[in-house]
């Protein structure tokens, strides 16, 4: 915020919170989500983005590589001590140029229909079963002291 302050851009908007109910309304009326932060683990913005069209510009933290493509949903900030001219640059060329956008929104739309809740839900449930496979096992193991019957 501040460096948009000191800079005089205009037409940004900066939220630190917003209700449920108009997140799907900012994003829509949104170029970019920025998203600078310090520390992360796998930032939930940047899909909520993504599914509304909306490409992303993030720092490298935590589990932000893991969900935002670089050069291909969107931009991935790796000087993380000081991002504001790489993410001021990736703004601009995002909005100077709407095939690069189209593009980027597209592709982020795609992604995002790999974490859909039925999706979600089945990996969960997979992951759970393999635990419970694996809690069968070392229970036979430790009951009757003998390997698992191949």
């Amino acid at each position: 915020k501040n460096y948009i302050d000191r800079e005089s851009i205009g037409n940004v908007i900066v939220r630190e919170k917003a209700g449920k109910d108009e997140l799907a309304q900012l994003y829509n009326q949104s170029l970019g989500l920025i998203l600078p932060s310090a520390f992360e683990n796998q930032p939930l913005a940047i899909l909520e983005a993504a599914a509304c069209g909306v490409p992303a510009i993030a720092t490298n933290v935590g589990g932000v590589s893991e969900i935002l493509q670089d050069e291909v949903t969107g931009f991935v900030i790796k000087d993380i001590q000081n991002p504001q001219s790489e993410i001021a640059k990736r703004m601009v060329e995002i909005a100077n140029n709407p095939i690069l956008w189209q593009t980027l929104s597209d592709n982020a739309v795609s992604f995002a229909q790999n974490f859909t809740k039925d999706k979600t839900v089945r990996l969960y449930e997979n992951l759970y079963q393999l635990q419970a496979n694996r809690w069968h096992r070392l229970n036979h193991i430790l009951k009757t002291k003998t390997p698992w019957p191949a």
